[in-house]
């Protein structure tokens, strides 16, 4: 029954190390320069490999972190690697080496002759701390004219200051802005949680009134079944959420002594994974509230997917509530999901 659920993933996404050059407050794997955790460069190699040889529908490998440009030369191998199996290649980093325009596009026009597509730069707030903006628009200016598909993600909550007009009303910005090739430049808006208390407390006080993860919450998780994501630590993480590696339920289990294969199709045993991934936390939740006659099912209004997802799975009592009345909502849960399915291998197929 199992291999009629799989759903094949699109892309390979390796977190190849918890090593950063910032220390964020809120970053969800609480990465800092003094994480030592990271994947080899040979096992990523293996890794990839494996990946194209049991999941053709693999397009994409990104490589994330902590701070994957540490890696430095080992990092344009793997990029170089990729490129020649036809993956897309894509990075995710806080452009701490953008110090001048100049800088920027030396290493920028290094990891382009890899062979690297995209990238993403993150930044806001936390990251601002550590990397200033000037740094991001350095380095935005030096991939756009390297003609790569460049992403900026600014940390969203309710008590955040920086804001994606913080970099769109730049001086050195607005000839791109106005100029850019079509879906060449992308400044969005990420959703960004509290992992600390105060950080927390902070965030309510700003929220008063803002929706804006309420309607977030509602979302079914798009992130569960298309992506393999394997952590430093070389476990495979169902997802990329930002509170994937506090949930044990999440963790599928060690690379090096499983098969990728055989690792990533197992999650499709999980009744409650697939209806993450059908309806989302939000209804989930509240069908355990209903269940339990809770009278705050969350843990305050404007709560993240991910947070409720994460006290879905590390709450006994609500996954106990899932199983006792299993009987009564496997069907409609499985109905819905093989619809949603039969729509992504259609998309798979285009």
């Amino acid at each position: 029954m199992r291999n009629k659920l799989v759903i094949s993933p699109k892309t390979l996404s390796l977190i190849t190390t918890y090593k950063c050059t910032s220390a964020c407050k809120d970053c969800c794997f609480q990465c800092n320069p003094k994480r030592p955790e990271m994947l080899h460069p040979i096992d990523m190699k293996k890794i990839i490999a494996e990946s194209c040889r049991n999941f053709p529908t693999i397009q994409v490998v990104v490589f994330t972190g902590g701070e994957c440009t540490l890696l430095d030369n080992d990092l344009e191998d793997l990029i170089s690697y990729s490129h020649k199996k036809s993956l897309i290649t894509r990075i995710v980093t806080n452009a701490h080496w953008a110090v001048t325009y100049e800088k920027a596009f030396e290493k920028l026009k290094k990891l382009k002759s890899a062979g690297l597509n995209e990238i993403n730069y993150s930044t806001g707030d936390d990251h601002c701390k550590f990397v200033p903006l000037d740094y991001i628009s350095n380095a935005c200016r030096a991939s756009l004219d390297l003609d790569m598909i460049t992403i900026v993600n600014f940390e969203s909550a309710p008590d955040r200051t920086l804001t994606v007009s913080a970099l769109t009303n730049r001086c050195e910005l607005k000839p791109y802005l106005s100029n850019f090739k079509k879906n060449s430049l992308q400044i969005i808006s990420g959703e960004w949680m509290p992992f600390k208390k105060s950080t927390e407390k902070k965030m309510i006080s700003h929220s008063h009134g803002d929706k804006h993860f309420v309607v977030k919450g509602q979302q079914r998780c798009s992130t569960l079944f298309n992506t393999i994501t394997i952590d430093p630590n070389y476990h495979m993480i169902a997802c990329c959420g930002l509170t994937a590696e506090y949930n044990k339920y999440l963790d599928l289990g060690c690379v090096k002594s499983n098969s990728l294969k055989t690792l990533y199709e197992q999650q499709f045993n999980d009744l409650v994974k697939i209806w993450l991934y059908t309806e989302g936390a939000v209804p989930i939740m509240k069908f355990i509230s209903n269940k339990l006659k809770l009278q705050k099912p969350f843990m305050n209004p404007n709560s993240h997917m991910c947070q409720i997802c994460e006290k879905i799975f590390n709450e006994p009592q609500y996954l106990n509530t899932i199983k006792d009345s299993y009987k009564d909502i496997y069907g409609t849960i499985l109905f819905k999901y093989c619809f949603l399915k039969k729509i992504e291998n259609t998309d798979k197929e285009k």
